[in-house]
């Protein structure tokens, strides 16, 4: 009997744990912290809505020209996906210190609004869902300054924070 009820207390203790999540966050700050404000670019870039939820990107095609001595990289990604939702409109990201010579949708050029980071782009007709597109991104500017490695330019990834690609 008492080897019963130890075994259930250890276990409602194991399970409080577990509920408040005391073994991830430790003790509970007395003053809240200083955050961020909300703005408008973070819904246009962070928010998962239907034109961007509404296609599944299978891979892409990526044709880069790198100048290191003007520091610069340009050229052209296809994207290639499926489309989940009938969009009239679809959004990608690109930094914004690159400079978007040309969106086409299967060969053919179509218009975009660009909103910092986002590029928002008109479709000439309504996604078929289940079919297959390219949207090709045609571009050129220099790389983003890095924070990590002051001096160098490059890109990083958002959760290694290791150098996908650079120019010294």
């Amino acid at each position: 009997m008492k080897k019963l009820l130890f075994v259930i207390l250890v276990s409602l203790l194991i399970n409080s744990c577990a509920i408040s999540r005391y073994h991830e966050f430790g003790k509970t700050p007395d003053k809240s912290g200083n955050y961020p404000s909300f703005r408008g670019k973070d819904y246009l870039i962070g928010q998962l809505d239907v034109y961007r939820a509404g296609y599944d990107v299978t891979f892409y095609d990526m044709d880069l020209n790198l100048d290191p001595n003007k520091k610069m990289l340009g050229g052209e990604v296809a994207i290639h996906f499926r489309a989940l939702d009938k969009l009239k409109t679809i959004r990608i990201d690109l930094n914004k210190n690159l400079h978007i010579n040309s969106l086409k949708l299967s060969e053919k050029e179509i218009p975009f609004l660009r909103n910092d980071r986002a590029v928002i782009a008109s479709l000439p007709d309504t996604l078929v869902i289940g079919r297959n597109y390219i949207l090709t991104v045609g571009y050129e500017g220099k790389p983003i300054i890095s924070k990590i490695h002051p001096g160098a330019e490059a890109w990083f990834g958002k959760r290694t924070k290791t150098a996908i690609l650079g120019l010294e």
